[in-house]
Formats: structure tokens, sequence, C-alpha cells
């Protein structure tokens, strides 16, 4: 299970908006794939040109990697309230939890098969740390 904050997911939303995965042609490429590390979650996602990755904050029981939807991600930003945990679930039926107004919602989902999702990209250089305001900055920029 990977366990992130509402705050964690509209951050990384917010970058990897300027991907437009919801118009993408692939059913692939709307997927946004979600890494769950012990004390570390990552979004990333793909145009196949492009190819961008959101490090943040969050937790999960094992390391675990799954391709959601995006537009299911945006959907949660939208409804879930604030301050409150999101949960996504792996296995047989996958799932996401969260809370929208006191109320816990479970929706499941079909994930795309991870083979079926490019490559991630090698990188020599480090990460470059952005400061909470300029991924703001950009979107309205847009």
């Amino acid at each position: 299970m990977i366990i992130f904050s509402k705050e964690t997911l509209r951050e990384a939303l917010n970058g990897l908006r300027v991907l437009k995965l919801p118009k993408q042609v692939m059913p692939v490429l709307r997927q946004v794939l979600v890494f769950g590390y012990e004390e570390l979650t990552e979004f990333a996602g793909t145009t196949l040109d492009q190819y961008l990755r959101y490090e943040g904050t969050g937790t999960s029981t094992e390391a675990l990697r799954i391709l959601v939807p995006y537009e299911l991600l945006n959907n949660v930003a939208k409804k879930a309230d604030a301050g409150t945990d999101i949960k996504i679930e792996a296995g047989d039926t996958p799932r996401i939890r969260y809370h929208a107004s006191g109320v816990p919602i479970e929706e499941p989902f079909c994930p795309v098969e991870l083979a079926e999702f490019p490559a991630v990209p090698a990188s020599d250089g480090d990460p470059i740390p952005l400061p909470a305001g300029v991924l703001a900055a950009m979107n309205e920029a847009l």
C-alpha cells in the first residue's frame, strides 16, 4: 500500500499537467506510474518525447510500482478532503482510498500492465530541487 497526502498529489499533478496525459492517444500514456518506497513516493508520466518525474513524501508498506489513470488521480485531488491521506492498494483489484466530505471513498481501477509503460530514461545528473512556489508559478504562466 502506498500512502501520501492530498498536497503531495496536487504538487505532482501540477508538474505532470504539462504533458497533457488525458489527451494522449495510447492508453498507457494516460497513466501515471506511482512508485512507493519506505518514505518516498514518486509519480512519473511520459509522452514518449518527454518524461517527467516528481518525488514527494509518502510511505509504503512495501516497494510497489503501479500504473494509475491520470484522470482518476486528478479527480481524487479535487474531491479529497484537505489534509487527508490517499492510499493506493495493489492486488487483484487495485483501488484508491481517500476521504471526501468526511466520508471514506474507495474506487477500484483497472491498471495497465507495467510492462507496457515505456522504460524510464537514465539520467547522469543530480535532481534539481525546486522551491515550492515554482510549480504553481509555472502552471499559472502556462
